[in-house]
């Protein structure tokens, strides 16, 4: 008996310096699982993604040994693997739909992102439903390679730096941002719960010590590689040659300039 690979579907990421995502699976809902035994196909899973493949014809490679049928349906549930990865993820236009499907169609290696039936069967786990239809013999010579896309997520970059008296300022030195340095802005950290709640809650911890907010000017694509080369000063002083970068789960939301940000915060006490 010999398989050959019918397609294949990659789980991409930018947040990884590969593409590749590990924090997903796809595994066939029992609906598929039987369609993939009867006709004598193979779902292997791997670390991102998925390979479809078909046992041929003994005397032909090129053919399936049972025909896929013009209207089959194949459904995968998308699953987290990884509890981290809604924080690193943009997950909006999955959440924006009751019963998120990604399906491929003619002409697109890209599986497209659209509304499912409301009735569809899904795990309860499932992230969204992933179908395959229109599915070709003719593959086999030459099997695509579909992909499902997932962006990072991009907060803000704020610390909080509390005890000193004179504003501090960070540095970006990373050569390989060269000329497209990470700026910081610098301004008193406020003290109502409405507009940062994390701010407010060092006014209370510390209320006599100054506190200050520095936050990145741009939004930052979360990314798996740290950012490194951030340094931490005041005047000529070098309070932190290497700020650690805020952890995923540092989240909160500010109010600046009447605009809700997402920020991801790290505190600095001196």
């Amino acid at each position: 008996m010999k398989h050959r690979r019918l397609l294949s579907i990659d789980l991409v990421h930018d947040y990884f310096a590969d593409g590749r995502c590990r924090g997903l699976s796809l595994r066939p809902q029992p609906a598929c699982a039987r369609k993939l035994a009867g006709r004598r196909m193979l779902a292997r899973g791997r670390a991102d993604g998925l390979d479809l493949l078909v046992e041929v014809d003994p005397s032909n490679h090129e053919r399936p040994l049972i025909s896929l049928g013009e209207d089959l349906h194949l459904r995968f549930d998308l699953c987290v693997d990884d509890p981290e990865l809604p924080l690193y993820t943009d997950l909006q236009a999955l959440r924006a739909l009751a019963t998120p499907r990604l399906r491929n169609a003619a002409g697109s290696l890209e599986l497209s992102l659209e509304q499912d039936e409301p009735e569809a069967p899904r795990a309860r786990e499932a992230l969204a439903c992933v179908e395959l239809v229109d599915l070709d013999p003719a593959w086999i010579s030459d099997p695509p390679r579909l992909s499902a896309r997932l962006s990072a997520s991009t907060p803000r970059w704020t610390y909080y730096c509390v005890g000193t008296s004179a504003a501090p300022t960070i540095t970006d030195a990373d050569p390989e941002r060269g000329e497209q340095p990470i700026i910081f802005e610098t301004e008193a950290a406020p003290e109502a719960a409405s507009e940062d709640r994390v701010a407010a809650s060092l006014a209370a911890q510390f209320p006599d010590r100054p506190r200050w907010r520095l936050t990145s000017s741009e939004a930052l694509p979360c990314r798996a590689a740290p950012r490194r080369h951030l340094s931490l000063s005041v005047g000529e002083s070098v309070l932190h040659t290497e700020l650690p970068n805020p952890a995923l789960r540092n989240h909160s939301v500010v109010i600046r300039d009447d605009i809700a940000q997402d920020t991801l915060y790290q505190i600095i006490v001196l």
